[in-house]
């Protein structure tokens, strides 16, 4: 029973015993002894009913909590807490180790799946002759992941970029990452090659070939630089073993085929070009080549037939048009020649050879004023061309301004002291000029010169 209830019904019975005890009082002055006697029995029945309230409030107080001091609380609190600590429990060392791994591993997967779909597109632009893009994606790669394979593939899409410090950087970090790649020694010494340092690039080279002795491309790339270096025979050395490692390779018989040509050896240049157009029949380059080497073996038919095919799979290669002309000039068809030229300079109107080539041709077909025109446009695009101004000397001395022939040959031996033509030809058109001493000058010295 609720405590309020027990507490109104108390105090309402107190309130009656009261009463009760007061008309008991009366009654006690008119000393009944019947009333006195029920007076009695009231009040026990009373005292009966308060004592009952009284021990059922007593209950209910017993049931509830008893108010204790506020630090006894603060105890009991901290005990309860300690005890559900105790209870509680955590993962050991190996459970946190392997999920350690498996966050690991799930964010190394994403890193990797993603660099590895950049690379995939780097290597197609690369693949596709797009290195501005492939620098760009592999840009991206090196993000993720800086690894020496990014950078060498970055470092060689900057070379073929012609942008060669950046390409240098990126190679010199490759190699401070892997310090045993043979790649990496190998692209940076061409890089240093394209810049003219052929010092430099054989070093690298030299190491690239230290690191993988069985590298053909690291001996094709030293015997380049030892041919810019004038060093024929070195280079030469370096293609046969090119060759030997590879003998496959087509660039390599097309670059001793150019070091034997250049060594005069025109034989030995065919039979690797040969070698190279079996290997490879629709590199344009290697016929123009061998075509070459046939004119200066004066052969212009078989050149002419190089000449043709190299045009067939390069149809705008100015320079194939140019000495086709020569060829068909040096059979003395000349409007065969003229016409090569002229398709030429069409391809590249800004090549002061293809004017010179076509002036003098039509100074043998006797077109004096035109080849004169060709004389100039060639002289205005390479100034300090000396055969320009002995030829256009030559024209002028034929159509009788022999001042104005003078005046080019002169110009012609200031810009080449050790000039013998120039210097015969000056010495003809003193003579014709009837000032013999002059002319017995320059012939002396021209004499002089030939010894």
């Amino acid at each position: 029973m609720p405590n309020i209830i027990i507490l109104i019904l108390t105090l309402i019975i107190s309130v009656l015993g009261i009463v009760a005890l007061w008309l008991g009082y009366e009654k006690d002055k008119s000393e009944d002894p019947e009333a006195k006697k029920k007076f009695r029995k009231n009040i026990f029945i009373l005292c009966l009913v308060m004592a009952f309230l009284n021990g059922i409030k007593a209950l209910n107080d017993y049931s509830k909590p008893q108010a204790v001091p506020l630090a006894v609380i603060e105890q009991q609190l901290l005990a309860n807490q300690v005890d559900i600590l105790r209870k509680l429990s955590v993962p050991t060392q190996q459970e946190v180790e392997s999920e350690i791994d498996k966050e690991f591993q799930s964010q190394f997967q994403k890193k990797k799946k993603n660099a590895l779909e950049i690379y995939n597109k780097g290597a197609g632009a690369y693949k596709n002759g797009n290195f501005k893009i492939a620098i760009i994606l592999f840009e991206k790669a090196i993000e993720i992941f800086p690894i020496p394979s990014f950078y060498l593939y970055r470092g060689a899409s900057y070379s073929l970029t012609n942008q060669n410090d950046l390409a240098l950087d990126d190679y010199n970090k490759s190699i401070e990452l892997k310090p045993d790649d043979a790649n990496a020694y190998n692209n940076r010494g061409v890089a240093w090659g394209k810049k003219g340092n052929f010092d430099q690039a054989i070093l690298d080279f030299n190491k690239a070939i230290e690191l993988n002795p069985h590298a053909a491309y690291a001996y094709t790339n030293r015997g380049c630089a030892w041919g810019e270096k004038g060093d024929l025979d070195q280079a030469i050395l370096d293609y046969n073993k090119a060759i030997e490692l590879n003998p496959n390779d087509s660039d390599v018989y097309y670059n001793r085929g150019t070091t034997w040509g250049e060594k005069g050896d025109f034989d030995q240049a065919i039979f690797d070009y040969n070698r190279a157009i079996e290997l490879n029949p629709d590199d344009a380059k290697v016929y123009y080549n061998r075509g070459t080497t046939w004119g200066k073996k004066g052969d212009f038919d078989q050149a002419i037939l190089d000449f043709n095919k190299a045009i067939k799979l390069n149809p705008n290669a100015a320079y194939v048009y140019t000495n086709r002309g020569s060829a068909w000039g040096k059979k003395g068809n000349f409007d065969q020649a003229i016409l090569d030229y002229n398709k030429a300079i069409e391809l590249n109107p800004n090549d002061a050879n293809v004017y010179y080539n076509r002036g003098t041709t039509l100074e043998e077909k006797g077109d004096f004023d035109q080849a004169i025109c060709d004389y100039n446009k060639a002289i205005e695009l390479n100034p300090s061309d000396f055969d320009a101004y002995n030829n256009r000397g030559a024209v002028w001395e034929k159509k009788g301004d022999l001042d104005q022939a003078i005046l080019d040959y002169s110009k012609a031996i200031e810009l080449n002291p050790n000039y013998v033509r120039a210097y015969n030809n000056r010495g003809i058109a003193w003579g014709k000029k009837g000032n013999f001493d002059q002319a017995i000058l320059d012939f002396n010295k021209a004499i002089k010169l030939n010894l």
